[in-house]
C-alpha cells in the first residue's frame, strides 16, 4: 500500500459542492489518518515532509480548540484505541514549547477552567 501523501494533492483538489464540504473532509480525515498510521507502523514516519506534519498539527490543534470552545469535549483519540504514553508526552511537551507555556501553566489552567 502506498502511504505517501503530498499536502499539495489535498490542497489542489477541486472544491467540493456547497454543503458537501464537511462530509468530504470527514472522509478525507479518516483516510488520511489511516494512511499516516500505516506509515508509522511501517517505520516510515521520517519520510513525510516536516512541513506537512507541522501544517497538519497546526490545523488539528486549531480545530480541536474550536470544538472545545463550542462545548464539544470529546477525547482526542477514538474510543478503544490504545495510545502509548511516550508519543503523547513528546507531543504535549512540543506543543507546550511551541506555545511558550510551562507544565505548571497547564495545571493552573485546568484548575481554573474546571476541565480536569
Amino acid at each position: 500500500m502506498d502511504t505517501s501523501m503530498s499536502l499539495s494533492r489535498v490542497t489542489e483538489a477541486p472544491a467540493p459542492e456547497p454543503g458537501a464540504e464537511i462530509a468530504d473532509l470527514d472522509q478525507m480525515s479518516v483516510a488520511l489518518s489511516e494512511r499516516i498510521i500505516a506509515l508509522v507502523e511501517q517505520g516510515k514516519a521520517t519520510e513525510l515532509d516536516s512541513a506537512s506534519v507541522q501544517h497538519l498539527m497546526h490545523a488539528l490543534v486549531l480545530l480541536y480548540g474550536a470544538r472545545f470552545k463550542a462545548e464539544l469535549r470529546e477525547p482526542p483519540v477514538p474510543g478503544g484505541r490504545n495510545i502509548e504514553a511516550t508519543p503523547v508526552l513528546v507531543t504535549v511537551s512540543a506543543m507546550l514549547k511551541a506555545a511558550n507555556l510551562e507544565l505548571f501553566e497547564l495545571g493552573m489552567w485546568q484548575s481554573w477552567s474546571g476541565t480536569r
